[in-house]
């Protein structure tokens, strides 16, 4: 037996459009990965600034931006960008996810998330490094499994 949902779900004012994410999945200079879930379906658009760059604004539409609907209230959003002209290495860059419920205002990270920036910071940022100099790698296992430990760091 398999239950549907309704194609019409009145909005729910009582969750936060953000209800978890968003994760950076793979950074690469052509191509960055998200993953975040929200509460209703969302327009999405992604913001790139790097310092002598100009900023690039990027609407996610079908190709780069699916997302399934896994509830009453709940949408799980993969954002698979392609960039054209590539990041650049060894320096920060500024990235934003503005989004947008149907006929709301778009609003960015510091709106939905700011405990997720560093204080003062109104986007998060990364840094696409051409050699790993640090690594720090973790484990699904148990704790309590007997197995040997799985976590290493350099």
């Amino acid at each position: 037996m398999s239950a549907s949902l309704p194609n019409d779900t009145p909005p729910n004012d009582t969750l936060p459009l953000v209800l978890a994410g968003p994760l950076l999945r793979r950074a690469e200079p052509e191509r960055l990965v998200f993953w975040l879930a929200t509460s209703c379906p969302t327009t999405i658009e992604l913001i790139l600034a790097s310092e002598g760059e100009a900023e690039r604004r990027i609407r996610l539409a079908e190709g780069t931006h699916s997302a399934i609907r896994i509830g009453t209230h709940a949408w799980l959003h993969l954002l698979d960008v392609a960039l054209d002209p590539p990041l650049p290495c060894a320096r920060l860059v500024d990235y934003d996810l503005r989004l947008a419920a149907d006929g709301g205002e778009p609003a960015g990270i510091a709106e939905w998330a700011p405990h997720l920036l560093y204080p003062g910071r109104q986007r998060a940022s990364l840094v696409l490094k051409p050699r790993l100099d640090q690594l720090l790698h973790g484990s699904c296992r148990k704790p309590h499994h007997p197995g040997g430990r799985w976590a290493c760091c350099r």
